[in-house]
């Protein structure tokens, strides 16, 4: 059996287990300032008080298997950095659970921009985890969070210490004085993430009262530009981004109304990162000297209609199927999201998905899968079953969720 270590972070009741790998470790720890935690040996016959937050075991190949108790089933394959991120995430949902001074969390970036507060949110490939390590590296920015934000009643944001996280490889239009910051600040990373050891980082509790709340918009050859948004799609962005607080989910709706009541919602359409940054500094000024927001801020401009969820074609009903082995269910608030470590919820699944993605399990295909959903929706035809199910199999598929099985592997 392998040797475990015994995470226990100030404040969290429920233990990490680690294997016992001093590298590991330190990799860890570089990822995190200024939340205590104390390391001690875990003994198979010790009682924990509490069942543990995550269990990241060691694999051939130096790659990591990880348990978490807000995902079904294990994560295998994993690098290092993702296996970092498996712990950073549930570190974050569970900080965001309990009764910090705050009373729910978003799935959003928190910034400090020359003194004032800013909380970023974006839709897949909006590039937020790239604005904000490109954000990082200039003066006068602290980043409170890159993935989970806990707000409190105030708005008020409150830093978690953990380093923020880039999707690499960076994009082509990466600017060679970013590429050359990336190199000096990367810490731990593999094929998919790197961690910024940015001294940008504020420490864990730092808070700040937040200004405003921006939607990224990324559209081709845009140029950059901030414009207002209406309040009621500011109130249902925070909504569609929140996880229940300690006061669970019917808390939400009362508090993100409070939040979208205390400060101006904006869309920032951009193209190019570094035309955004610059526009983000000129918008927001250190306080107390003259600001160009409002002249910055134009009207509110209509989202992309449909733009992040392309139409796929079906794949071929005899195709065998297999899900991606880092890819699993992420429980939040009783919602249930597929979820990769590093991206967002992407995916919420209603019943009918999460069935179909159960029934995966055992490498099969969109005929046997449809013929299976027969005994849960018998009130369907199987004919729309099957074109349901292979148009879910193709979306999951060019998304990267799930894969052809290997030759010769069957149902069982």
């Amino acid at each position: 059996m392998p040797l475990f270590w015994t995470l226990q972070f100030d404040g969290i009741a429920a233990p990490i287990l680690l294997p016992q790998d001093a590298a590991f470790l330190a990799a860890l720890d570089r990822c995190i300032r200024g939340w205590a935690y104390r390391v001690s040996e875990f003994r198979p016959d010790d009682p924990l008080d509490e069942r543990p937050l995550c269990i990241i075991e060691p694999r051939p190949g130096a790659t990591y298997r990880a348990h978490s108790r807000y995902v079904d089933g294990a994560l295998d394959g994993l690098g290092l950095a993702t296996a970092i991120c498996v712990i950073l995430a549930d570190l974050s949902q569970h900080y965001s659970d309990l009764d910090f001074g705050h009373e729910f969390g978003l799935h959003c970036a928190g910034l400090l921009l020359n003194d004032r507060a800013i909380i970023l949110a974006g839709e897949k490939r909006a590039g937020k985890s790239t604005l904000v390590s490109r954000l990082a590296c200039d003066a006068g920015v602290e980043v409170f969070s890159d993935d989970v934000v806990p707000v409190d009643r105030s708005g008020t944001i409150i830093g978690l210490g953990l380093a923020p996280r880039l999707r690499l490889p960076l994009p082509d239009g990466a600017s060679v004085a970013f590429r050359a910051q990336v190199d000096r600040l990367l810490g731990p990373a593999d094929d998919r993430y790197g961690y910024l050891l940015t001294p940008a980082l504020a420490p864990h509790g730092r808070r700040a009262k937040a200004e405003a709340f921006i939607i990224l918009d990324r559209r081709p050859d845009a140029p950059a530009g901030l414009h207002h948004l209406a309040h009621d799609e500011l109130l249902q962005c925070i909504i569609a981004r929140s996880i229940a607080g300690p006061d669970g989910p019917e808390a939400v709706l009362d508090a993100a109304e409070r939040l979208a009541s205390g400060m101006v919602g904006l869309r920032l359409i951009y193209s190019d990162l570094e035309d955004a940054t610059r526009l983000l500094h000129q918008a927001f000024t250190p306080a107390g000297t003259p600001t160009q927001a409002e002249v910055l801020i134009g009207p509110p401009i209509a989202p992309r209609s449909a733009p992040e969820r392309r139409e796929v074609p079906a794949l071929d009903p005899s195709q065998r199927l297999a899900r991606q082995p880092d890819t699993a269910i992420r429980l939040v608030g009783g919602a249930a999201f597929l979820w990769r470590p590093g991206d967002a919820m992407l995916w919420h699944l209603n019943p009918a998905a999460q069935a179909i993605w159960t029934l995966l399990e055992a490498n099969a295909t969109a005929t046997e899968i449809a013929d299976d959903m027969t005994q849960v929706f018998p009130e369907v035809p199987l004919p729309q079953l099957l074109q349901d199910t292979r148009q879910l199999l193709a979306q999951l598929c060019d998304e990267g969720f799930i894969l052809p099985a290997p030759p010769g592997v069957r149902r069982t």
